[in-house]
């Protein structure tokens, strides 16, 4: 804490605590059998504020072939427009990668754009796979996945050069409207293509998990070499062997009082890393570990905003 512009750089303060979940570690595995089983596509179902955008951004950069390659991907989030079309599509796409896009470019000509990128991608990356992760696809209409059809079966063409997948992550009460309307048979090629496969992501639901995820404060480092995220607020207790993982229970008891009130299915990372992070900056620090009690932990979670869950 050497100066003040530096504390406040400190991920805890901005909100950019970045921690690997078990939902995301599962994740992980389920995406990679569905590539090296050569599934073109799956969606991946969860209710709000579960770590979703957070998981499937993760994925960008950490997919493998099974020769261990690194395989080239692009995440894209759709965004809500007055109009949308298959063109904004294709325009999301090509500004994702900063490709190129003007007033005059049509609907064929940013799809070529983009067909052509990600085949230069697969030739330098040295992998014939190549992963499109579409989030919040809730907000798309039945219509705009015809855009991901089209570019599917353009580098279908080119068989053994490109393997494509897409995988959509849908927001949940928000997606059941459109994938009713897709199990309607004018969509078969398209729920037979990508929608086949499912998987469920879920927030924290057991007290181990909670103390996988403190863990991490223990570990990680802020600066990249400086101490980590337990020992910057609480050098003193760190130095004589405490760690954050030592209160998952006390942490998980606190919220089950919230589960069972708001009948929530699991905590939600937003909640979760908001109440982590007022009980390691603000409240440890000025009470000291030893005079936290359960009331103080469930200030800190109802600060999150959990209360506010519909």
């Amino acid at each position: 804490m050497s100066n003040t512009a530096d504390y406040y750089d400190h991920p805890v303060l901005n909100n950019q605590v970045f921690i690997n979940t078990p939902a995301m570690r599962d994740l992980e595995e389920v995406i990679h059998q569905w590539i090296w089983h050569g599934i073109p596509g799956g969606m991946v179902i969860g209710d709000s504020r579960m770590g979703k955008s957070w998981a499937a951004r993760s994925l960008e950069h950490n997919l493998y072939s099974r020769a261990k390659v690194n395989i080239p991907s692009n995440y894209i989030s759709i965004g809500d427009r007055d109009q949308p079309t298959i063109a904004t599509v294709f325009k999301r796409l090509c500004h994702s990668v900063n490709l190129r896009v003007t007033t005059r470019s049509t609907a064929d000509m940013l799809c070529d754009s983009y067909l052509n990128y990600v085949k230069d991608r697969v030739v330098k990356a040295g992998c014939p796979h190549y992963v499109l992760i579409v989030d919040e696809a809730q907000l798309l209409l039945t219509r705009q996945f015809n855009a991901f059809m089209e570019i599917f079966n353009e580098l279908d063409k080119d068989r053994g050069l490109v393997t494509l997948h897409i995988i959509f992550v849908f927001s949940r009460p928000e997606c059941q409207s459109l994938l009713e309307k897709i199990r309607c048979k004018s969509y078969t090629k398209i729920r037979a293509r990508f929608l086949t496969q499912k998987y469920e992501f879920r927030g924290i639901t057991t007290a181990s998990q909670v103390k996988y995820c403190l863990s991490q404060y223990d570990r990680l480092c802020f600066p990249k070499n400086g101490p980590t995220y337990t020992e910057y607020f609480l050098p003193e207790q760190y130095k004589e062997g405490w760690r954050l993982a030592c209160l998952a229970k006390e942490l998980w008891q606190c919220f089950l009082n919230y589960k069972l009130s708001l009948k929530l299915d699991a905590w939600a990372m937003q909640y979760f890393i908001s109440a982590v992070n007022a009980l390691l900056c603000d409240y440890l620090p000025q009470l000291g570990v030893e005079n936290l009690s359960q009331e103080k932990i469930q200030e800190c979670i109802a600060l999150s905003g959990i209360e506010w869950v519909e």
